[in-house]
């Protein structure tokens, strides 16, 4: 959804979990353990350092310095270790940095899950997408087929929910619907329709 907005509007997308996900993949690889807060905080300042998008026609491609990681990034073992990386202070505070780096002087779409309270909280608007817990699985399901990835579905079930219960329950930054936010349940709802509901909420603001 957010590149699909950010598309119609012209602006650029800022993926923040790619972000996130790129610390994670480092520390995999480096065989650092998910507790050790000093050593994740520097592998964070190591990406703020490297790490770049590239946009084009098809989907965004990311990058480390000269090494492309778009596909290692949505690895099955990156993906059920982000949520604990992600909550350390050390590792929150070099990524918040970077992208609000990657933000300034022009329009973007920033997606992720304390945009709108903790990184842009003066936002000129804010979107909190939900849906219900079965729409989510099956979108992601769907996600990892469209990609050519083999996916269980009791596994992408139970990384959904310890997700959601680590990134709502951990200290620093956690996920939250700002009061002011546009919410919108897209249960059942079509990609185009989201946009519009986003694309006229964008149009009429300050005037409500």
């Amino acid at each position: 959804m957010a590149r699909l907005v950010a598309k119609k509007l012209g602006f650029d997308l800022v993926d923040t979990g790619a972000m996130y996900r790129s610390v994670t993949l480092l520390a995999v690889e480096a065989g650092v353990p998910l507790e050790d807060e000093w050593s994740l905080g520097a592998l964070a300042a190591e990406v703020k350092d490297l790490f770049h998008a590239e946009a084009g026609e098809g989907p965004t491609r990311f990058f480390l310095g000269d090494r492309e990681v778009t596909e290692d990034i949505r690895g099955a073992e990156v993906g059920d270790s982000v949520s604990p990386v992600s909550k350390l202070s050390l590792v929150r505070r070099e990524m918040v940095e970077l992208q609000r780096s990657c933000s300034r002087g022009r329009g973007v779409v920033v997606e992720g899950r304390d945009i709108g309270t903790v990184v842009f909280p003066d936002a000129a608007l804010k979107v909190f997408l939900d849906a219900e817990a079965d729409e989510r699985k099956r979108r992601r399901l769907l996600e990892h087929e469209e990609k050519g990835m083999s996916a269980d579905a009791r596994a992408v079930s139970d990384e959904i929910d310890k997700r959601d219960r680590i990134d709502s329950s951990r200290e620093n930054s956690p996920l939250r619907r700002p009061e002011d936010a546009l919410y919108i349940d897209t249960t059942g709802l079509a990609a185009e329709q989201v946009a519009k509901m986003i694309l006229q909420r964008w149009q009429r603001r300050g005037q409500t």
